[in-house]
C-alpha cells in the first residue's frame, strides 16, 4: 500500500502504474494525460465518493489477495516498504506489490483486485498470456527497476526474469498468471519510458492528442485570450474541412439514434428491464436520482427575526440565529433525474 508521503515523493515521476500510459495501452489514461500530470499543468480531478469508497476497499483487501496468493502457491511474499528509483533516471519510480521469498530466481508479484467492468480484459487461470497488456506493462518496469537497482547497490545481483500476476475476480475466483519477463522486454519498455520523457515532459512538448483528450485539453486552455489570434497552418486546414462533414453526419446519426431510442423506449413503456424469450436482461430504462441541494430563504429568515419581540431579542444567542435558520433552510432539486436507456446485452 502506497503512503500519503510516497504520493507526494512521485510528483513529476513516471510509476510502475503510469508505464501503460507512456507506452500508450492504457485504457484509463492517455499520453497527453500522464504529460500533462507529471508536468502539473492541469489540476487532478477530485475522486468522486464512489472511485474513494472503490480505493479504500482495495487498499484494505490487497493483504487478502496476498494471503490467498500463499495459500494457493505455498510461496510467502514479502512486502516492498520503499520506493525503488532508477540509478540512470531519476525520474523514473517503482513501488513493486510484493517480492516472492524462498524461491529459486526472484520474482515480483503484482496484486489485483478487478472489478466487473474489466472482467473482459483477462484470460483463465494459470494462462501466461491472460494478463492484460497493460498490467504486463507495469510488471516489466517493475521488474527492470528492481534489476538497475540491485546492480548498482547490491553485493550479490539477480535479475528478476520472473513475476505472478495474482487477481481476485470476487468470492473465490482468484486466478494466478505467471509471466516470463524477458531482457528485451526490459529494454523495450526502459527505451520507451526515456523517449517519452526526454522527447516531451524534459523540453514540454506536447504528446499527440488523442480522441479520448478532448477533456484534457479543455481543462489545459480553460480561458482565451480575447485578443490572441493564431493562423492556421496547412496540416490544420483539413480537419476543419472534416470537422463540418463530421459534424453533418453527427447530426443525422443522431437523429437516427434517437428514433431507435424512442421506439425502445416506447417499447418498454414504464418497465424497468426489457428481457428475451430467456428472462436474460437486454436493456433497462432507469431513472437517475435527483440532485438536491440545500438553500437558506434569507429573506424569510430577516422577516422572522423582525417580527420577533423586543424581549426575544435581547437572548439572542448563535443557537438562536441557527435555529432560525434551520426553519427557513429547505432542499430543492437542483437537477432532476432522467431516465437512462442502458444496452446491457453482452458483446458478441
Amino acid at each position: 500500500m502506497i503512503t500519503e508521503q510516497q504520493r507526494l515523493a512521485r510528483k513529476g515521476k513516471i510509476g510502475s502504474s503510469d508505464t501503460a500510459a507512456a507506452l500508450g495501452v492504457s485504457p484509463w489514461k492517455t499520453r497527453l494525460g500522464l504529460y500533462t500530470e507529471l508536468l502539473g499543468l492541469v489540476e487532478p480531478e477530485p475522486k468522486t465518493p464512489e472511485e474513494q469508497k472503490r480505493l479504500d476497499a482495495g487498499n484494505r483487501i490487497e493483504k487478502f489477495i496476498a494471503e490467498s496468493y500463499t495459500d494457493i502457491t505455498g510461496t510467502l511474499l514479502k512486502e516492498v516498504e520503499d520506493d525503488v528509483l532508477h540509478p540512470d533516471y531519476d525520474y523514473l519510480i517503482s513501488h513493486p506489490d510484493r517480492i516472492a521469498c524462498g524461491t529459486i530466481a526472484p520474482k515480483v508479484v503484482e496484486i489485483k483486485n478487478v472489478g466487473p467492468r474489466m472482467w473482459r480484459d483477462w484470460g483463465e487461470d494459470g494462462d501466461p498470456n491472460g494478463a492484460p497488456k497493460y498490467v504486463v506493462a507495469q510488471v516489466v518496469q517493475q521488474a527492470l527497476m528492481l534489476d538497475a537497482w540491485q546492480s548498482k547497490f547490491a553485493v550479490k545481483a539477480q535479475k528478476f526474469e520472473q513475476a505472478d500476476v495474482i487477481a481476485y475476480f470476487g468470492g473465490d475466483d482468484f486466478r494466478v498468471y505467471p509471466l516470463r519477463v524477458s531482457q528485451e522486454a526490459k529494454d523495450i519498455v526502459l527505451n520507451n519510458l526515456v523517449n517519452f520523457y526526454e522527447s516531451y515532459v524534459r523540453p514540454r512538448f506536447e504528446p499527440p492528442a488523442t480522441a479520448l483528450d478532448l477533456s484534457t485539453i479543455r481543462k489545459m486552455y480553460p480561458k482565451e485570450i480575447t485578443d490572441k489570434t493564431v493562423e492556421a497552418g496547412e496540416d490544420i486546414l483539413p480537419k476543419l474541412d472534416a470537422f463540418k462533414v463530421l459534424k453533418a453526419s453527427e447530426k443525422e446519426v443522431k437523429e437516427r439514434l434517437d428514433l431507435v431510442k424512442a421506439e425502445i423506449i416506447a417499447e418498454m413503456g414504464d418497465a424497468h428491464y426489457l428481457c428475451d424469450d430467456l428472462g436474460d436482461t437486454l436493456f433497462t430504462y432507469k431513472k437517475d436520482k435527483d440532485t438536491v441541494k440545500s438553500i437558506v430563504e434569507w429573506e424569510k429568515v430577516a422577516r422572522h427575526l423582525w417580527l420577533e419581540t423586543s424581549e426575544a431579542k435581547a437572548g439572542f444567542t448563535e443557537d438562536y440565529f441557527q435555529g432560525i435558520i434551520n426553519q427557513h433552510t429547505k432542499d430543492i432539486i437542483t437537477r432532476k433525474g432522467a431516465r437512462k436507456l442502458l444496452d446491457k446485452r453482452k458483446d458478441g
